[in-house]
């Protein structure tokens, strides 16, 4: 019966560190993520963006590789069988 005793105090000490540690985990992670909420990132009121000139090159179309290119046709209708009227009937 002894050896039950020592073992009940081992699972005991282990459950109580591992709780305290649930505890403290828990702590910092409503200080750093719920109470200190305060310290938000300001946006500067001023921003500087630079615009740059876009200029599109048509002479790329002019290639012949792209001029060899056809348009797409559309494609046939299916003529088979579309499957069950309601899928999820076995």
């Amino acid at each position: 019966m002894a050896v039950d005793f020592v073992e009940k105090k081992k699972k005991q000490k282990y459950l109580l560190f591992f709780g305290l540690g649930l505890v403290a985990v828990t702590a910092v992670i409503l200080y750093f993520g719920y109470f200190n909420a305060g310290d938000e990132l300001s946006v500067p009121d001023t921003t500087i963006i630079a615009k740059k000139n876009i200029k599109i090159k048509y002479e790329v179309l002019e290639n012949p590789l792209i001029k060899d290119l056809l348009p797409f046709e559309s494609a046939p209708l299916y003529e088979g069988d579309l499957g069950r009227e309601n899928p999820f009937v076995k």
